[in-house]
């Protein structure tokens, strides 16, 4: 395996990349294909995966904001999830930059 970053070859257990300061995880970042583990994923697929969701999400705050009790908390839901899109398009782009 080598790093993103310097390209050069990873020992067996590093961590850190003291050449270039990239960190190394133990799993690597899945831009293409099937991932089912979010955690896994990079900044695009992750922004990607929050504009699917983010319509049901909006969709389930209607619905309890016109008929059901707890629409608090539905309200506090969307808002979590447009900040977690906005923060994964954020990251996305700035690593795009590097």
């Amino acid at each position: 395996m080598n790093c993103v970053k310097c390209g050069n070859q990873l020992t067996e257990g590093e961590r850190f990349r003291w050449n270039c300061g990239s960190r190394v995880s133990r799993w690597p970042v899945i831009d293409r294909g099937f991932q089912l583990i979010y955690w896994r994923l990079s900044p695009r697929r992750k922004f990607y995966r929050g504009l699917l969701f983010l319509p049901f999400t909006l969709v389930g705050w209607l619905i309890n904001w016109f008929g059901l009790p707890g629409a608090f908390w539905f309200s506090l839901l969307l808002a979590a999830a447009l900040g977690e899109t906005i923060y994964n398009y954020v990251k996305w782009k700035s690593e795009e930059d590097q």
